[in-house]
């Protein structure tokens, strides 16, 4: 065997590509890749199920219920010495652990099982446990509960409770004592009303965390449910927090609203965040960032915004809130005012170009990705504007929804990204490795470009695009264009009618024939 073989970090690399049924092979047949094959295997379980049916079958008693198909384990008897043997060989490899409740699983764990783990004689049962996922739900009992406060080692990094009101304020409360080297906390609220259920508890709880970094709260249906204003103190008290996620953000009243005002030009309440993922109403969103202040660190922002009435406007006093900044990576998603009249459908619509405007300012951008409704496509002279100003570009994507105002008569056929926009994208952003537009491929627009095409730039990094609502009429002269500009390219993926999605899948099976379409403009290879 090869003496390679013998180093540890050697064979967890050469195990960590693999799927589950090789690796599997591997731990019954190999001996040298065999215990990484395992430590693979069991380092990501999304059930505490996976873990235990390496018991005994004299032990388990795993089968479906007949009326609803979900399968359910149990324990035929008590654990015997053998049994926490057999089970701590595997249980040392698991690193993260998740558990949801029947609503989003298949498979259902009895309370009683949870009762006869909790009296291990191993401590902890999970030693190199980091990642703990659980989803509380209407079952959910003291003897869960007293489990999940058994899981939760000293060793544990990052915990994701859903529902965690279900369980009572013991779950919440026992945090800090249980988890000391807690670094990321995400909580997620089904109900309406579920947080309100135990938010006392929450606010006694996350300024006893000292060391947590990353922040999360969020609710299935935020434009029905959100959290109190309260919220905003309390993650501002967390001395290290580097991450926050507030779906959605709280709704300030008009006294704290009449406040904001005079809290402009204070210092930043969050100055060491990193990383802002946030999702509302536009004059909420608004509310919220003049509350808090600026964000001098941020350098990944995400957000949501609903009901926007003047989008250019609003994105303009979004990106000010970032000036101190070096933003590397955004992601917006804008939608404005539902219930789009007749008349306002027919008016000229803002590009989309312009609402991108303001983030020229953000020259380290490595990552932008912007969805809006009602607003036009991309164009050439878009790119051409903004190209330039973000030489590190990895990740462009953007996309409209216009569909409500096609029904309403709006139309638009110009205007759309072409070939000379997608030369002048790949020339100024060199290190671009995904792109997502919506570009204008028909022979009239293609042929013109041909010509002038072969000496011009080329990007070899990307294999894959995105296109949206994007019209094509000569899959052959296309496929030859992409192939100068993107010869890696071997995957196209068309959000759009079904004639496009069929002719740009006609265009990928010919970028994937053997050698590619021909180059010779003046040949048609049909």
């Amino acid at each position: 065997m090869h003496h390679c073989l013998y180093v540890s970090d050697i064979t967890g690399v050469i195990c960590s590509f693999l799927p589950p049924g090789p690796l599997n092979n591997l731990a019954r047949t190999c001996k040298a890749l065999s215990e990484p094959a395992l430590d693979m295997l069991y380092a990501d379980l999304s059930s505490p199920v996976d873990l235990l049916r390496c018991l005994p079958p004299d032990l388990v008693d795993y089968q479906a219920r007949s009326f609803d198909n979900i399968s359910c384990l149990g324990f035929k008897r008590a654990l015997a010495e053998s049994d926490w043997t057999v089970l701590q060989q595997y249980a040392r490899r698991v690193r993260a652990l998740s558990y949801h409740s029947v609503t989003r699983s298949t498979e259902f764990i009895y309370s009683a099982v949870f009762r006869a783990l909790c009296e291990s004689p191993i401590r902890p049962l999970l030693p190199s446990l980091r990642v703990f996922h659980w989803d509380c739900n209407a079952m959910t009992d003291a003897r869960e509960v007293t489990f999940i406060l058994f899981m939760l080692s000293p060793s544990v990094t990052e915990v994701c409770l859903a529902n965690a009101y279900r369980a009572g304020p013991s779950l919440m409360s026992s945090l800090p004592s249980v988890s000391l080297a807690l670094e990321r906390l995400s909580l997620h609220v089904d109900n309406l009303d579920g947080l309100y259920l135990n938010f006392s508890a929450l606010s006694d709880v996350l300024p006893r965390l000292g060391r947590l970094k990353h922040f999360a709260l969020t609710y299935a249906d935020p434009m029905r449910s959100r959290p109190p204003p309260s919220i905003i103190d309390l993650a501002a008290s967390l001395p290290s927090l580097e991450g926050l996620t507030l779906i959605p953000v709280p709704e300030l009243s008009y006294e704290e609203l009449a406040g904001v005002v005079g809290l402009m030009h204070t210092a930043p309440m969050f100055p060491m965040l990193g990383r802002l993922r946030i999702c509302g109403t536009a004059e909420s969103c608004l509310a919220f960032m003049y509350r808090v202040g600026n964000f001098p660190r941020v350098s990944s922002a995400a957000a949501n915004f609903v009901d926007i009435r003047e989008p250019l406007l609003f994105v303009e006093s979004f990106a000010s809130f970032f000036s101190a900044s070096e933003l590397r990576n955004l992601d917006l998603k804008l939608t404005a005012t539902s219930g789009v009249s007749e008349e306002e459908a027919l008016r000229p619509r803002e590009c989309i170009g312009n609402t991108l405007r303001p983030f020229m300012r953000f020259s380290r951008l490595e990552s932008l990705e912007l969805s809006q409704s009602g607003m036009v496509h991309l164009c050439d002279a878009d790119i051409t504007d903004l190209a330039p100003a973000w030489p590190h570009l990895r990740t462009f994507s953007t996309s409209c929804v216009i569909h409500e105002l096609a029904a309403l008569g709006y139309r638009h056929e110009e205007g759309r990204l072409t070939f000379e926009g997608v030369e002048t994208l790949i020339r100024c952003c060199s290190h671009l490795q995904e792109v997502k537009v919506s570009l204008d491929a028909r022979v009239k627009v293609a042929e013109g470009f041909l010509d002038e095409a072969r000496d011009g730039p080329c990007n070899r990094a990307i294999s894959r695009i995105d296109l949206v609502d994007s019209p094509v009429d000569d899959p052959h002269v296309v496929a030859r264009v992409l192939k100068h500009l993107l010869p890696s390219l071997t995957s196209i993926r068309h959000d759009g009618d079904d004639g496009s999605r069929t002719a740009w899948k006609q265009i990928e099976q010919l970028l994937n024939k053997e050698g590619g379409p021909g180059l010779n403009v003046g040949v048609d290879s049909r």
